[in-house]
């Protein structure tokens, strides 16, 4: 997700790059999101200058408290619940506005690198670097996946029933191979100075959202609705 602050110190550059990109309702949606960011900092600014108030509004009420002058606190308290009031409508309306903000940014696509070439379909793609020139089948080939099944590997069948399709179950030599994959790519890793970490196999909202897998991809996650 793109940084409303970013948007506003780069809105040309970020415009061009969203037009590259071919998502067409760039310039309408970047406008909205000033116009919105800056009703943030006005409520942001209210808010703040009203608890600012409500601060030196209960040290009165605490002094007029220990100097015993009771009518002054009976007034003092009812401003103070008025302003109370007015300082949570504010804190509702900025909230709001920034549900507005997040709501607009998820809709902006990921930004293209600048050597990303222009393009609208694959027919534009550069190639950079070729490596041989690609091979044709054997005459007797078989596709990866009967081999798997074949050599019992892999049983796609039971995958699909535990979990659904594109889930198999690799079986014998074939899951030793995926164990002995993992760590021959994390040895490689760590040998070139990566560290190794367990990272939780579950992951949050806020996580989905700030690393672009929602709010789009929801319908590819299997998710636990609750807590």
């Amino acid at each position: 997700m793109i940084d409303i602050h970013i948007i506003e110190q780069n809105y040309k550059k970020i415009l061009t790059q969203l037009l590259h990109r071919g998502f067409s309702e760039g310039e309408k949606t970047l406008k909205a999101l000033l116009t919105l960011n800056k009703e943030r900092k006005a409520k942001q600014q209210a808010s703040d200058e009203q608890a600012r108030k409500l601060k030196l509004a209960q040290k009165e009420i605490s002094q007029w408290i220990r100097t015993n002058q009771k009518e002054q606190v009976v007034q003092a308290k009812k401003a103070v619940f008025q302003r109370k009031e007015h300082y949570k409508n504010l804190l509702t309306q900025l909230k709001t506005t920034q549900l507005k903000i997040q709501k607009l940014l998820a809709t902006l696509p990921n930004l293209p690198m600048a050597s990303v070439p222009i393009g609208a379909n694959e027919k534009e793609n550069i190639i950079l670097k070729t490596w041989h020139p690609p091979k044709e089948g054997a005459p007797n080939g078989r596709p990866h996946w009967e081999l798997l099944t074949q050599y019992q590997l892999a049983d796609f069948g039971l995958g699909t029933k535990i979990t659904g399709s594109g889930f198999p179950v690799y079986k014998g030599l074939g899951a030793r191979l995926q164990r002995s994959l993992i760590t021959f790519f994390l040895e490689e890793a760590i040998a070139k100075g990566y560290q190794e970490q367990w990272v939780p196999l579950l992951i949050n909202q806020a996580s989905a959202f700030g690393t672009g897998q929602l709010p789009d991809k929801d319908s590819q996650m299997y998710a636990i609705p609750k807590d």
